[in-house]
């Protein structure tokens, strides 16, 4: 199998790489698209599949210079990736891209038929993002994941929790009440992988089965590196540090991953207690 793969570098695209040993790999630098190079039309003219994983980390004040920056990684860099595909005399059979379950409204239960959309800056941001995609070819499967906290040792949030936990440090955030939808890095690949074989088109919720309260998320992976969390830090604080960003970490959302689970996918990591035992095992 051929692949196509845009946002290499980052956190889940290298791990899919890694994760799909079996295949070749065409790797899609962002000048490439922006140019339109005529060199890399012709290395993707016979790839299977296409996957698009780039974007800018969105946990950061969202001042005018860093929205630019958040919304052309996904939005611009995505319409100009479509393009080439729509330019491609041999298309791929199936396009994946990455979303966020940040579309959804914040506080209430979400699966891929049941859902309310929110409101502000980051739901109106996946909205386009995922609007990006409304050109494409009719010929290829397009599949949108919708990924939740993924959680793994080289990347994403979970590094720089991990440490915190480790000196003393670790911290319910604001009340502690509100959801964390996670999911392990293993089974992003391992969803990936099935979506790929089966050849599935529409969108997909990246979760664990089993949501928890940030309080329970930071309590047990304190837990699985034998420290106590003791602290509690005030939502405001966060609101000084990120702005309305905070809301990603001080407000929350119940999703769960029903196309999966009725499909017949089976996660290796359904509680969180089994993705921190087997992520700090990894790091003994």
């Amino acid at each position: 199998m051929k692949i196509g793969i845009a946002g290499y570098r980052g956190f889940i695209g290298d791990a899919v790489i890694k994760h799909f040993a079996d295949a070749e790999f065409i790797l899609i630098d962002r000048q490439e698209v922006y140019r339109r190079d005529d060199t890399l039309i012709n290395r993707l003219e016979d790839v299977d599949v296409i996957m698009n994983f780039a974007g800018s980390p969105v946990l950061k004040r969202w001042s005018k210079r860093n929205r630019r920056n958040i919304e052309a990684s996904r939005i611009k860099f995505t319409h100009c990736l479509i393009e080439i595909v729509n330019a491609l005399k041999k298309k791929p059979h199936l396009f994946i891209n990455a979303s966020a379950i940040g579309v959804y409204e914040y506080g209430n239960y979400h699966d891929e038929l049941h859902f309310t959309e929110g409101n502000g800056y980051l739901p109106k941001l996946v909205r386009n993002w995922e609007g990006a995609l409304e050109h494409i070819d009719g010929s290829v499967e397009l599949v949108i994941v919708r990924l939740g906290l993924v959680c793994g040792n080289s990347g994403g949030a979970l590094p720089t929790l991990t440490r915190m936990t480790k000196i003393g440090l670790g911290a319910v955030i604001g009340s502690g009440k509100q959801v964390y939808s996670f999911i392990h890095i293993e089974d992003v690949c391992g969803a990936i992988r099935y979506i790929v074989k089966e050849r599935k088109n529409g969108i997909f919720n990246l979760t664990a089965p089993e949501p928890v309260t940030n309080k329970k998320f930071v309590k047990e992976l304190g837990k699985s590196m034998n420290r106590q969390v003791l602290f509690r830090i005030p939502a405001f604080i966060f609101r000084m540090i990120y702005g309305e960003a905070a809301d990603i970490l001080i407000k929350g959302h119940t999703v769960t991953p029903r196309r999966l689970m009725e499909e017949g996918f089976t996660f290796r990591f359904k509680k969180i207690e089994q993705v921190f035992r087997d992520l700090m095992r990894e790091k003994q």
